[in-house]
């Protein structure tokens, strides 16, 4: 008689173990949790790879997860229009430097806070949604279900708590303010007072040389009126290469460095000096005083008379 052998039963792999979320997805995801709505963000300026505390996975932070979104971007007429509609938040943020809140394609209402470092967008926050309207009228015909389908999706999106709009508000600006100091201390590597530290291994370059005259000149010259062309000069580039390769080396416009300088050095007067806020504006190269106090405000998260008040406490 003989036996039967027996056959080794095949044991599956355990699937990998997801790595621990990092502090920012941790914050964001306690934030949702408190808040009552899902709190997203979109790293513009690579935070996440100058700090990996601040990385955050694309299924965790990156996107809305809302039934509603979800519904949208399970066809590709849907996904391109949600896309369409971030990046068109994304350009207000980086034009205005300023919280507001909004309805998507969809109806869903969100709070957009751009999170603004010396004159840069870093990121923007999403949380939402708060409230749900109609959907554009052309919703049905490119998702392809029915108004009566997108209409129990957007109230599945919905949560059940009413959100305090203003504790929304307050969260996500302080978590824009602890954002932008986390982007300043990261880059503080390359700038540093106003003086760009060089990487040794790209100090040779012809492009980097040339960025390098221009921002010894912007920081020689930032009280005065600067042109592009007299920079370009100043660098033997035209204008337009010049604004190119200033940005590719320096990680940013030859403007918006020079914005920059300024502002660091109104910081300092603001806090060491009695001149008012106009005569600060005038001393920095500023030709309007309003604009100065946007400006200052974008890149400080608060007025010039603010931050003279708390660097005095």
């Amino acid at each position: 008689m003989t036996r039967r052998r027996k056959r080794a039963r095949k044991v599956s792999p355990a699937p990998p173990t997801p790595p621990p979320p990092t502090e920012l997805e941790a914050r964001l995801a306690g934030l949702s949790r408190s808040l009552g709505v899902c709190v997203t963000i979109h790293d513009r300026a690579g935070l996440g790879a100058l700090d990996a505390r601040f990385a955050v996975r694309e299924d965790r932070c990156l996107q809305h997860l809302a039934p509603l979104c979800l519904l949208s971007k399970s066809c590709e007429a849907g996904r391109v229009r949600c896309v369409k509609n971030k990046y068109r938040a994304l350009r207000r943020a980086e034009e205005t430097g300023t919280a507001w809140a909004g309805p998507c394609w969809l109806g869903l209402v969100e709070r957009v806070q751009p999170v603004v470092a010396d004159g840069r967008l870093v990121a923007a926050i999403f949380a939402g949604p708060f409230s749900g309207r109609a959907a554009k009228p052309e919703a049905p015909r490119l998702l392809g279900f029915s108004r009566k389908k997108i209409a129990a999706a957007r109230r599945a999106s919905l949560s059940k708590r009413k959100p305090d709009r203003a504790h929304v508000a307050e969260s996500l600006e302080l978590l824009a303010a602890m954002l932008a100091e986390a982007w300043r201390a990261a880059e503080r590597g390359r700038l540093l007072d106003g003086e760009m530290r060089l990487a040794p291994a790209r100090r040779a370059s012809r492009a980097r040389a040339a960025s390098e005259r221009a921002a010894a000149y912007l920081r020689r010259h930032f009280r005065e009126r600067v042109t592009l062309e007299e920079l370009a000069h100043e660098a033997y580039l035209s204008p337009w290469h010049l604004s190119r390769v200033f940005r590719r080396e320096m990680g940013l416009s030859p403007f918006a460095y020079l914005r920059a300088l300024r502002i660091e050095a109104a910081k300092r007067l603001l806090a060491e000096s009695d001149l008012e806020v106009t005569q600060v504006a005038f001393e920095i190269g500023f030709e309007d005083s309003n604009h100065f106090s946007r400006a200052f405000r974008a890149a400080a998260g608060a007025s010039p008379t603010d931050f003279r008040a708390r660097k005095r406490r």
